[in-house]
């Protein structure tokens, strides 16, 4: 056998991702972490909005476990008050104008509560007939329903007190994930995707039928330099091509005559099909995968000597499947990077020489030929190395 290089690339045309997509994507990611920024700052009724907005079916799965989390904890830390007025007798007034802050919460007082942020707030009570009172409240953080009451027709008019609220015990410490415990990992990803993997393959299995023709009797080990190019149609699922050269020297039999013949002997093989992986974390910073592929492999023995002679060898035939598992850590948006084993099973069906020799100084072919393999045999190379991921 003798192996010459086959040299292929793989390119896939990654298109442009859905705008759509790409601007709810933005959306709920913003939100994602402005609402971590607004809940700590004690802006809780913005914060309460924008994970709202993260929490809804659009965003990705992490994200809306989260947002639900956090929106539930910070609906019991929003404090409200509610307005009321009484005149000089002591009756309700109902047609009385509340602003709060400078804003208009009510047009009349109506008995129902108002959300507001921590803190102290700035009231003005005013009658259809002009007279005005003003007073001020400390909203605290899971007060709920504090009543801010004033009373018109005093001389002079100055707001009643306050009413207390009730002694509440301290708040239980916070119940939600730190800040951003997942935001080290970018969110799950649709759209082009490209890999490179590389490593060390190892050949099992026979090349043939025949006695002694053993993979391991002609290949040592070798190291392959696999391209990968395709969708990922669903954060889960990618389909793609791969391609790909491998390079490593002769053992056994073929080791031991090119040594007798002093000839230099280099194995090397090439191989291109159809593959298809499964991500199961992909919105997580550590992401375990599995993939099936199909293709076609040529593996090759090229022998030469001193005086410049020389020759190839190479067995061709379909590779059945590409069984592979990984797992990616995925450093950022646009990188990542992991461990994984391959493991391809195939069987060769064609054989190819070629003859080569030196004359006046020319490399001329003197022959070569092509025939099937008649006695088939199974046989498997082994690839334990690393992947280097564009878009994980």
């Amino acid at each position: 056998m003798r192996g010459g290089v086959l040299l292929l690339v793989v390119l896939v045309a990654t298109g442009a991702s859905s705008s759509a997509r790409a601007d709810d994507a933005a959306v709920c990611s913003e939100a994602f972490d402005l609402a971590q920024t607004r809940r700590d700052e004690g802006k809780l009724l913005e914060a309460r909005r924008l994970l709202r907005t993260c929490s809804r079916p659009g965003c990705s799965s992490t994200q809306q476990t989260l947002c639900s989390q956090w929106l539930a904890d910070l609906e019991a830390r929003i404090p409200s008050l509610v307005p009321s007025a009484r005149d000089s007798s002591g009756a309700e007034l109902i047609d009385v104008r509340v602003t709060m802050d400078g804003t208009e919460v009510a047009r009349s007082i109506n008995g129902r509560a108002i959300d507001v942020d921590p803190g102290l707030h700035s009231f003005v009570f005013e009658r259809a007939d002009g007279t005005r009172v003003t007073t001020r409240a400390l909203a605290g953080e899971r007060g709920k329903g504090k009543l801010v009451e004033v009373t018109f027709g005093r001389t002079p008019a100055t707001p009643a007190a306050v009413v207390a609220p009730p002694v509440l015990a301290p708040p239980p410490p916070e119940q939600f994930p730190p800040p951003r415990p997942a935001s080290d990992a970018p969110p799950a990803y649709t759209g082009g995707q490209l890999a490179v993997r590389t490593g060390v393959q190892f050949p099992f299995g026979s090349a043939s039928g025949l006695p002694n023709d053993s993979m391991g009797n002609t290949f040592s080990w070798q190291v392959p330099f696999v391209l990968e190019a395709g969708w990922k149609f669903t954060p889960n699922w990618f389909v793609g091509l791969y391609g790909g050269l491998a390079f490593g020297g002769t053992a056994g039999a073929v080791s031991n005559t090119c040594s007798q013949n002093q000839a230099s002997c280099l194995g090397a093989g090439a191989w291109f099909g159809l593959e298809v992986l499964y991500y199961f974390s992909p919105a997580q910073s550590m992401d375990p995968w599995l993939g099936y592929g199909i293709g076609y492999e040529q593996s090759s023995v090229a022998l030469s000597n001193s005086s410049g002679n020389g020759g190839t060898v190479s067995d061709e035939g379909w590779q059945f499947g590409h069984f592979m598992a990984g797992l990616d850590f995925r450093l950022g948006r646009f990188i990542g990077i992991g461990p994984l084993i391959d493991l391809s099973l195939g069987q060769y069906s064609t054989q190819k020489e070629t003859i080569d020799t030196m004359e006046n100084g020319t490399d001329t072919q003197v022959g070569s030929g092509s025939a099937g393999i008649t006695q088939k045999a199974l046989h498997e190379w082994l690839l334990i190395g690393g992947r280097l991921v564009v878009f994980p």
